[in-house]
């Protein structure tokens, strides 16, 4: 898929974090959610109902470029766009402290999208909620800590770190078949 494609789907994404962020009673405009942890939610949202066994339209035909950096798992793709539009997105701006709707935004960018990558979506995002309905709400921070729990990560970040380098791409089936973990366990 196209990086800017992805980026509309990126967006859907982060519209359907910021309606579960409402349901949790918090205000719209008071959202946290900087490319940071937004990049972070976007990993959990993929990752979260992928399974071996399948096919993962997410994580194989979406946002299949993720990579081990020092923050966690980051989707490399999007983040290029990101950054290539400094923040400047299609229906969003977002930047290192939050996401804001865009005056001129046009949500109906959304009706064009394949409905059955919108349901893998929907799908994953209720599931992360039925499994840390918090999720939404942590810190930047904890979710890079969630992220380096996982397995690929650490791996991979490894991998990369013995190469002298701070990235490496992590392979989708890597992903689709570790535990998936979405709370913090305090030590």
């Amino acid at each position: 898929m196209q990086p800017e494609d992805k980026l509309i789907y990126f967006e859907y994404i982060i519209k359907g974090l910021i309606d579960w962020y409402t349901e949790l009673g918090e205000e719209e405009s008071a959202n946290n959610f900087s490319v940071l942890k937004s990049l972070k939610l976007l990993f959990f949202v993929s990752a979260a109902t992928s399974e071996l066994e399948k096919k993962s339209i997410l994580l194989e035909e979406v946002f299949d470029d993720f990579y081990a950096m020092p923050y966690g798992h980051v989707e490399s793709s999007v983040y290029k766009q990101i950054k290539q539009r400094n923040g400047e997105l299609n229906v969003y701006t977002i930047s290192n402290s939050c996401v804001k709707v865009k005056q001129d935004a046009d949500f109906s960018i959304f009706d064009n999208l394949d409905e059955n990558i919108k349901k893998e979506i929907d799908l994953s995002l209720d599931y992360l909620k039925s499994q840390n309905k918090l999720l939404v709400k942590f810190p930047p921070f904890d979710l890079v800590n969630l992220s380096h729990a996982w397995y690929s990560w650490q791996k991979y970040y490894k991998m990369a770190q013995r190469a002298g380098v701070l990235s490496n791409q992590i392979p989708a089936e890597v992903i689709k078949s570790e535990d998936k973990l979405f709370k913090l366990n305090p030590f």
